[in-house]
């Protein structure tokens, strides 16, 4: 009864999902927020290692490479990783054909930030931002519905910057979420076996040989 419960929590969390997505990155330091809903689910500002960090992580990695021998690929597992990336991009194709134009963006909002010291840097990265938000958006829009969209590029002169807001509100129907949860947990139940067969296979050759 629960764990009936919570699926249809789930569910109708995501029939009409909120995302905010915030990174700034100043004064050489990087920083990240994103929130579902109303709940932060990350924030991360992540600094520089000092000196120290770094002698003792690479004394670490020292160790640890004299430690464990390295693992060399053979010619069967290059084709077999390729066979299996091919494969998941064919299902994930799968995926994306099937909810093309089932999700329902009512509302996105994009604002980015940036700043240069030299203007005419900021001139040619305020063009070629422009380009690929141009380049973006007729993609995003082949796959889902945009009802409303509002897009902002700030350049600022005489100083390092970079941030950007993000935020949209995202709804689909609880069937076509069914069918997609669905079809990906048989993707992925189909490649866990793949591999675990695959390792198998590989584990009793090595015992063979012995």
């Amino acid at each position: 009864m629960i764990v009936f419960a919570v699926i249809i929590a789930v569910l109708i969390l995501i029939m009409n999902l909120s995302v905010h997505v915030e990174t700034k990155i100043q004064n050489k330091k990087f920083s990240i927020v994103i929130r579902l809903g109303k709940v932060r689910i990350l924030k991360a500002p992540i600094l520089k290692k000092t000196k120290k960090e770094n002698k003792s992580t690479a004394k670490e990695k020292n160790k640890n490479d004299t430690v464990k021998p390295d693992k060399k690929l053979t010619v069967d597992d290059i084709t077999f990783y390729f066979s299996s990336f091919r494969d998941i991009l064919k299902d994930l194709q799968k995926l994306m054909r099937y909810s093309r134009k089932k999700i329902i963006c009512n509302k996105l909002l994009l604002e980015l930030t940036f700043g240069k010291e030299d203007a005419a840097q900021v001139g040619m990265m305020y063009g070629f931002i422009w380009a690929g938000i141009g380049n973006m958006l007729p993609l995003l829009q082949s796959m889902m519905i945009i009802k409303e969209h509002s897009i902002t590029v700030v350049p600022l002169y005489n100083q390092e910057c970079f941030s950007i807001v993000y935020e949209g509100n995202f709804r689909m129907k609880i069937h076509h979420i069914v069918v997609i949860g669905l079809k990906a947990f048989s993707y992925f139940i189909k490649h866990l076996k793949r591999f675990s067969k695959y390792n198998k296979k590989q584990k009793s050759n090595q015992n063979n040989k012995k």
